[in-house]
């Protein structure tokens, strides 16, 4: 088998199962911050069209099994309107949380024999946290995100009222 095959079927399994996992781990920071400090229901969507669905008390649990096929985008929603610095806390924990989970395979890829995995995770999770992060509305050339605030930008917008 060639060299480069093992290292492909590691990024492809990355895209796969550890992306959207990374996903789904920063849009629940989101709302366990929302379920600690707002009432009403909260929901999780990866994917752009959830098919599996699952309630855990006041938290929705939306997943598209295919949201390979548009880069996994995450939202997560609340029925009550956060303000302040309660909003503020909500929308700064996911980038947070993706720098937490970014440092965690990082341990975990200097220890690993085999680490392209954990690395292709690291760089997902770095990128993900820096693109969350920075106050921006997402452009038109991201379809999932168009128009939509950032977690930053959100932070800020909230921290101004």
């Amino acid at each position: 088998m060639p060299d480069f095959l093992p290292i492909a079927f590691a990024l492809l399994f990355a895209y796969v199962v550890l992306v959207p996992a990374l996903v789904l781990a920063h849009e629940l920071a989101h709302a366990a911050m929302g379920l600690a400090l707002l009432p009403g229901e909260l929901r999780v969507t990866i994917g752009t069209d959830p098919r599996w669905e699952a309630t855990l008390g006041r938290l929705e649990i939306r997943v598209d099994p295919a949201g390979w096929r548009s880069w996994w985008p995450g939202f997560y929603r609340s029925a009550a309107t956060p303000a302040g610095y309660r909003g503020a806390a909500i929308a700064l924990i996911g980038p947070i949380s993706s720098l937490g989970f970014a440092a965690g395979l990082l341990g975990t890829a200097s220890i690993a024999t085999d680490a392209v995995v954990c690395r292709a995770g690291v760089y997902w999770a770095f990128v993900q946290a820096v693109a969350t992060a920075v106050p921006v509305t997402y452009p038109d050339w991201l379809p999932a995100y168009s128009g939509h605030p950032s977690d930053g930008k959100r932070t800020i917008r909230y921290l101004r009222e």
